[in-house]
């Protein structure tokens, strides 16, 4: 049976969800609140400014100048639209940068035929949602899949950091990598984190310091820090992850979100109280976001015609409930619900199974070129990303959040 489906958000996973649907013959419409498609891989040079509509857009991304990808392009790509240089290819690095990523996305849209299922300066708010039927009958609604929102806490503005004092908030892979990029330019770098998972690394590399998490800011600038230590920068840069928010969304408390936890949802993807009117896809993190959206967008097409079915509502409920005492007997934290990790590639197994035919996990290739680079990083931190190019550690501009009586 054909669905009418409207998708909200045309990044990466709004995109292969579209396409997908597509493919199963539903009536697809893609809500894009830019002026283009990409989403968080749209890189605007300037995010400053003082007006709601500036501060609003400037948390649409999250992308910063010198990113780059940090796994190769290969594992990144769809399935059946590999992420290869091509004859246009502005950079062709086996790890290119954000410019090539929305460049690969630009062109999936054109050879899928998706700009035209677009409306574009169309940002969705509960009030557009009524005609969906959200704010109706919970029973009898037109079917949404909202792509995950993923949005920084702060708003960013463009700072130049040649010769200043920076702390660096977050080791994960945007700290790691803001940490390298910068250092060049700046004075000095202080590094902090909650913990680290090697105590036998040095605390100071070149202009590098790390520091355990700051406990307090004085007025004058001045951090101070868990293990003892105190530091007077000019900069700070909070590289700590992203918030989930579905504000547009009223789900009459159907779905919440609970420390950065989206839920409950059956296997990250359908709220059982709502499904299969109400879906996510790219929801989860730490995993291979791309070919992942495009296995679950398969699934949920599969789901709305008919040829893949899910459990019960209750059935569903209760594995959710299961999960969740799972991480918590595992003492993982709520904010971590959502991150696969080795996970990754069991869950694409197990999707593609739900989606029937010839639809296949990924790739033994893929899930070890994705393996042998994450432990190359663990066993050479400081490896360059491609032998044949250099890191552009020219830069001097990153993304600045000035605030201080949020640290603590």
């Amino acid at each position: 049976m054909e669905k009418r489906v409207a998708v909200i958000g045309a990044g990466a996973s709004g995109l292969v969800a579209a396409r997908e649907l597509l493919r199963e013959g539903h009536s697809v419409v893609i809500f894009e609140q830019a002026r283009r498609i990409g989403g968080t891989w749209v890189y605007e040079e300037n995010h400053s400014g003082s007006s709601n509509a500036a501060r609003n857009y400037s948390c649409h991304s999250s992308m910063y100048e010198s990113l780059r990808t940090n796994l190769p392009r290969e594992v990144m790509g769809f399935l059946d639209y590999p992420f290869v240089p091509r004859p246009s290819s502005r950079d062709a690095r086996r790890f290119p940068g954000h410019e090539e990523v929305l460049d690969y996305l630009e062109s999936f849209a054109v050879e899928f035929g998706l700009h035209g299922y677009v409306r574009f300066n169309s940002k969705v708010n509960q009030g557009s949602l009524k005609f969906l039927g959200l704010r109706g009958s919970l029973e009898n609604i037109t079917t949404v899949i909202p792509i995950a929102l993923q949005i920084l806490s702060k708003t960013s503005s463009s700072v130049s950091l040649f010769h200043k004092v920076v702390a660096v908030i977050g080791n994960g892979p945007s700290g790691e990598d803001l940490c390298s990029d910068i250092a060049a330019a700046c004075k000095k770098v202080h590094w902090c984190a909650k913990s680290w998972n090697s105590l036998s690394e040095p605390l100071q590399q070149g202009k590098i310091q790390r520091h355990l998490m700051i406990s307090r800011a004085d007025e004058d600038g001045r951090l101070h820090f868990m293990d003892g230590m105190s530091a007077v920068v000019d900069v700070i840069l909070h590289c700590t992850g992203y918030l989930y928010n579905f504000s547009f969304l009223d789900t009459k408390s159907y779905i919440k979100v609970e420390d950065n936890r989206v839920g409950p949802l059956f296997k990250h993807v359908f709220p059982p109280a709502l499904a299969p009117s109400l879906s996510f896809v790219g929801l989860p993190c730490k995993t291979i976001a791309f070919p992942l959206s495009e296995l679950q967008a398969k699934w949920i097409a599969a789901v709305l015609k008919g040829r893949a079915s899910l459990p019960s509502k209750g059935e569903m409920a209760n594995e959710v409930v299961d999960f969740y005492r799972t991480l918590e007997a595992q003492g993982v934290p709520k904010r971590y619900t959502n991150h696969l990790y080795l996970e990754t590639f069991d869950y694409a197994e197990w999707i593609a199974k739900q989606c029937g035919g010839t639809c296949h996990g990924f790739e033994p290739w893929r899930k070890e070129l994705c393996l042998s680079t994450l432990d190359n990083k663990k066993l050479n931190p400081d490896l360059e990303l491609d032998s044949a190019h250099s890191r552009r550690r020219s830069s001097t501009k990153a993304i600045m959040f000035p605030a201080l009586s949020n640290l603590v």
